[in-house]
């Protein structure tokens, strides 16, 4: 799970993908794109993790964002 004091410092390592299953839910910390205005603190629901890694998410705004962590997009897993 991403953990961190601060939210803008580097975090932790990306979970291991077989913690990301479809259904889990995840809270977005960060998300490094400028054209994507999806909020920090946003939840949604894991839909798949495709072969490079991308966490594509049904977020509850019912926008369709894939988190990338490589690319420096930061989420904790919701138990």
């Amino acid at each position: 799970m991403y953990l961190t004091k601060n939210p803008q410092s580097i975090l932790s390592p990306a979970p291991r993908s077989e913690e990301i299953l479809p259904g889990r839910r995840i809270k977005l910390l960060r998300i490094n794109d400028p054209y994507v205005l999806l909020p920090a603190g946003s939840c949604g629901t894991v839909r798949r993790v495709d072969d490079a890694g991308t966490v594509h998410v049904e977020w509850d705004s019912g926008d369709s964002i894939g988190l990338c962590a490589d690319a420096g997009d930061r989420w904790v897993l919701l138990p």
